[in-house]
């Protein structure tokens, strides 16, 4: 079994046009995944605009002077400040929309970096981009972290208002305890290497689509070539030799596609680096139910992964077999 295994894998290998169609994919992730890096912008505290691997640097400072944990009070000086900010006339313009608008200087200095950091707070309150966190009484809510996890029982509770997403009552408790096992208060950080990573993780999908054309050749090979009827009529032909294929095809997939990831995940994390995988998703998504780490959620994608992957080669095998 052992060398027929060997004997398919080699033929899958030593294909021209899989050889070509591995080569040409992989080189497409390696120009995807890059753009993340090196069309990634930013922006200093005078308004100067960066980008690349400069950008990267800037942000990481940016950000590193705003980290520490999100508890109520922190988040409560946050709005504060932006309410303060923007009851000063000195710092508001009034943009070409006729709209109330922060001075570029103001925006730069302040807001430039912490304007991630509220957009997430502002979701639990409003989904008008920030401008709630001007308009709303701190004195009367200063439990972000109660006004959260009511925030996720209204939206699972109204379900039933949208048809492509209606609960049981079952499954509403179970959402609702979910949430509320969420570990807070929350730690903000730098993060971007995941976040970026996820931005383009799905592209991915063109290696599982060359995987699947290499895999054409297995079974197809031999009926092109007339030399089916002669394979079918040896003593392994209709046992191990299609066991020797089907593994074959899966060790070729779980090969090139862990090629893949490694090279997609590598250049993500090289030009953003790996900071922040300890860090809960939620402060990229305030609202997630999900208790779960930046880096223990991309283990999930790589599961996920390599489930549609297998799928994929299963329906290949049954198709083409």
């Amino acid at each position: 079994m052992g060398t027929l295994i060997k004997y398919e894998l080699k033929k899958l290998f030593n294909k021209k046009m899989n050889i070509i169609v591995v080569i040409v994919c992989l080189l497409l992730i390696i120009l995807l995944f890059s753009l993340a890096g090196t069309d990634f912008l930013a922006t200093d505290e005078n308004g100067k605009s960066y980008k690349g691997k400069e950008a990267i640097s800037i942000r990481k400072e940016q950000i590193k002077e705003i980290s520490g944990v999100l508890t109520n009070e922190r988040i409560e000086n946050e709005i504060r400040k932006l309410q303060e900010l923007n009851k000063n006339p000195d710092n508001i313009v009034t943009n070409v929309y006729g709209e109330r608008d922060f001075k570029p200087e103001v925006y730069n200095k302040y807001l430039n970096n912490r304007l991630n950091l509220l957009t997430n707070i502002n979701c639990v309150y409003s989904n008008n981009y920030i401008n709630e966190l001007i308009k709303i009484n701190l004195e009367e809510q200063k439990d972000f972290y109660g006004i959260r996890e009511k925030k996720i029982e209204d939206l699972i509770n109204a379900s039933q208002d949208y048809k492509e997403r209606t609960y049981t009552e079952s499954e509403k408790e179970y959402w609702i305890e979910k949430s509320k096992n969420v570990n807070t208060p929350f730690k903000y950080g730098f993060y971007y290497g995941y976040s970026n990573l996820y931005n383009t993780y799905e592209m991915l999908i063109i290696g599982v689509i060359a995987i699947v054309i290499c895999l054409a050749s297995v079974f197809a090979g031999e009926y092109q070539n007339g030399t089916d009827k002669i394979l079918l009529t040896t003593k392994y032909g209709k046992s191990k030799g299609i066991i020797a294929k089907i593994i074959a095809s899966y060790l070729f997939s779980i090969l090139i596609f862990t090629i893949y990831l490694i090279v997609a995940v590598g250049i993500v994390f090289c030009m953003f680096g790996t900071e922040g995988g300890n860090l809960p998703i939620q402060v990229s998504n305030m609202l997630s139910p999900y208790s779960l780490t930046f880096f223990q959620s991309l283990l999930y994608n790589f599961v996920i992964s390599y489930t549609v992957l297998f799928g994929m080669v299963r329906i290949n095998i049954i198709i083409i077999s």
